[in-house]
């Protein structure tokens, strides 16, 4: 009988150390890391609540031009019909595209770490980007498309204009202006500077419009600049 007795309690033994061993394993490689997980998740989440409610903040504090400051616009560009540049050659021409490059990557590389230059002329088409692996070139397609888009994209809310000037009629645009669009990641204070620092360097320059995409936390703006100059050659 003692030593059945004996057998039991070791068996029983055994049974309640196999029990705390699969309990204590659970709680080990299971319970504590998925709890662990769901702290960092929710810290996440927080984190995530934070930035939503801060970039509504920027959203609710951006005041688009309204109608008085369209006209200062209009009444700048009228003062400014008689400053357009005037190019006699081809070769001038390629010229001035490669001032303005270079004018335009010094002012943008004194405040951002990458930035895209795009130009689509008639006789110069290029894309290029300050670093040779830009998440620029992927994303600036999509608000590219949007620009050039009447409907459909602009629906998106995380997509908008912040600056439009009046659209004339085809028979009305200069065909010898010169378009240039800029696009990087950037905030209102530095946008604001580096508009500054625009009108102040370059010549013959108006902005046509600004379109603002936000996407992973983070706000991407597209500028189309217009260069005022007058193609006397050939086939301009």
């Amino acid at each position: 009988m003692k030593s059945k007795g004996t057998f039991y309690s070791y068996y029983k033994f055994i049974g309640i150390t196999i029990i705390l061993t699969i309990v204590i394993s659970y709680l080990l490689f299971y319970f504590y890391p998925a709890l662990k997980e769901i702290r960092e998740k929710k810290q996440e989440l927080k984190s995530h609540i934070s930035q939503i409610e801060q970039f509504k903040k920027e959203i609710e504090n951006f005041q688009p031009p309204d109608e008085k400051e369209r006209l200062l616009w209009k009444k700048i560009d009228s003062l400014t019909e008689k400053t357009y540049g005037k190019i006699k050659t081809k070769a001038d021409f390629l010229k001035y595209v490669n001032s303005i490059i270079l004018s335009l990557t010094g002012i943008l590389s004194s405040q951002y770490s990458d930035f895209l230059i795009n130009i689509e002329d008639k006789n110069i088409k290029l894309t290029q980007t300050f670093k040779k692996e830009s998440i620029l070139l992927s994303m600036f397609k999509t608000v590219n498309e949007y620009h050039s888009t009447s409907k459909g994209l602009e629906k998106k809310s995380n997509t908008f204009k912040a600056f439009d000037t009046a659209v004339k009629k085809p028979e009305e645009k200069d065909i010898n202006d010169l378009k240039v669009k800029i696009f990087l990641i950037s905030n209102l204070m530095k946008t604001s500077s580096f508009l500054i620092k625009l009108y102040k360097n370059i010549k013959n320059l108006t902005i046509e419009r600004i379109v603002i995409k936000r996407k992973d936390n983070k706000t991407y703006y597209l500028f189309i600049l217009n260069f005022r100059v007058k193609r006397l050659y050939k086939n301009a």
